[in-house]
């Protein structure tokens, strides 16, 4: 199931394409977060990852 997102209290996240293991949030707020602690949200890791192929 997962944990809850400090930011919009509900379970928005999805795992990390660029990292096995860890999970991204897909709420505003929480991919605010996510950029400013690991320099990428999940629209970018998706992206990175699709110009990857």
């Amino acid at each position: 199931m997962g944990p809850y997102c400090q930011y919009c209290a509900l379970r928005c996240f999805v795992p990390d394409p660029k990292r096995p293991g860890y999970i991204l949030a897909t709420c505003a707020k929480g991919m605010d977060n996510d950029r400013d602690q690991i320099g990428y949200d999940i629209d970018q890791a998706r992206a990175e990852i699709g110009g990857a192929r």
